[in-house]
């Protein structure tokens, strides 16, 4: 180990795998699809969605810090039931820069008051405009 990479505190060391270890990665089609299927039931989303059980353990195995500290692949839909009534603080602001290439892009609001606000927001963009 050099001495740079001692010094860096996100060194976390390197690792090898085989090619047949490596998970086909599908950019995120499983969540898209789930996310996709929730829209035309007009459902809510209330369960956090995750990945593939190989891309999750490849992920762990690469990024195990992260996995740790953002409880990846572990988070249930109780894992968020802390928010207690008055002790958020929510703040909800119009872009006055939205992208303009979002050709076909849809609009998924996930949480709790935030994703009301940023849908009345949504509804009434042109009120504000």
């Amino acid at each position: 180990m050099s001495p740079e990479t001692r010094e860096d505190p996100l060194f976390y060391g390197t690792i090898s795998m085989e090619r047949k270890n490596v998970p086909k990665l599908l950019s995120g089609s499983k969540i898209l699809s789930e996310l996709e299927l929730l829209m035309e039931r007009d459902q809510a989303l209330d369960t956090p969605l995750t990945g593939p059980e190989d891309t999750l353990k490849f992920f762990d195995k690469i990024f195990p810090e992260l996995v740790e500290s953002n409880s990846v692949g572990r988070l249930t839909k109780n894992s968020f039931n802390t928010w207690k009534s008055g002790q958020n603080e929510v703040v909800v602001e119009v872009d006055e820069e939205p992208l303009k290439n979002l050709i076909g892009a849809k609009d998924i609001y996930v949480g709790g008051p935030a994703s009301l606000f940023s849908a009345t927001i949504q509804v009434h963009l042109n009120d504000c405009f």
